[in-house]
């Protein structure tokens, strides 16, 4: 299966899952937001930073359902896509990474005017395509990520945090994360 019949499921999936509710038009607007998050990402190895270039794009959709307590902090299990690339989400060209798949979610609750701590760990096809260097491969592996969001304004959030990938043809995909959440 290649990257566009992938980014075609997950973002197909996100809309189709969606549960209408009493607060559906928000719910739907939160959602298509999503699909605009956007920022840059890091790789924290050299050797990738060499072989696939650095900064890239990032841009991630994500749908995580109704959350659940757990002591001070809220439980939610979804689906995610993130995708690095050289050029900028839909346009395509150059070296990318494309993370899809089911996750949960362990965050601090939601505050007005109040950094949010966000654990996310999952398990995802990496798919890396560096053209450059003869690399195009996908595993399944476990992800995981670390993030905080800083309120800037009523609707927008600066994001910052760290991924860590699996290693792909011997090129670590970590990397830190920076950018702006909508809604």
């Amino acid at each position: 299966m290649n990257k566009r019949n992938l980014r075609f499921i997950a973002i197909a999936f996100t809309i189709l899952a969606a549960p209408i509710g009493v607060q559906a038009q928000t719910r739907v607007e939160r959602q298509i937001a999503s699909f605009f998050n956007i920022g840059g990402y890091f790789y924290l190895d050299n050797k990738a930073v060499q072989g696939l270039g650095s900064p890239k794009f990032y841009s991630e959709a994500n749908y995580f359902g109704r959350s659940a307590r757990a002591g001070k902090f809220q439980l939610s299990a979804g689906v995610e896509f993130i995708s690095a690339a050289d050029e900028f989400f839909p346009f395509s060209g150059g070296n990318s990474l494309s993370v899809i798949g089911v996750a949960g979610r362990l965050a601090t609750p939601f505050r007005p005017r109040h950094t949010r701590y966000l654990l996310t760990v999952g398990l995802y096809a990496h798919t890396l395509y560096a053209p450059n260097i003869g690399v195009n491969a996908t595993i399944v592996a476990p992800g995981a990520a670390i993030e905080a969001d800083i309120p800037v304004m009523r609707y927008i959030t600066f994001v910052t945090g760290i991924r860590v990938n699996p290693s792909i043809d011997g090129y670590n995909t970590s990397g830190i994360m920076i950018g702006l959440r909508f809604f």
